[in-house]
């Protein structure tokens, strides 16, 4: 999990809370339905986060400026030729 919350690209307090739910949620024994739903909700919101900031082209991550028409991750993302900007 610590992995894919640094893949995310969130900032580094959203990451720690958002592990920290996770592991409130897996440590409720018996299980509850808050729980549960916290446990899914962290998986779905981490797997999103990981899914929007990567591209298609082998898993390269992109500076976020390459969306918002960043000059200098344009240049960077034409030297790697990605994001359909020719080498």
């Amino acid at each position: 999990m610590p992995y894919l919350l640094w893949q995310t690209n969130w900032h580094p307090a959203v990451q720690v809370l958002t592990f920290l739910f996770e592991e409130w949620a897996w440590n409720v024994f018996p299980s509850t339905r808050m729980s549960s739903f916290v446990v899914v909700a962290v998986y779905a919101a981490v797997l999103s986060g990981v899914w929007w900031n990567w591209t298609e082209e082998e898993g390269y991550r992109v500076d976020q400026g390459v969306k918002d028409g960043n000059y200098q991750a344009e240049k960077l993302a034409r030297n790697h030729g990605i994001n359909g900007i020719p080498a």
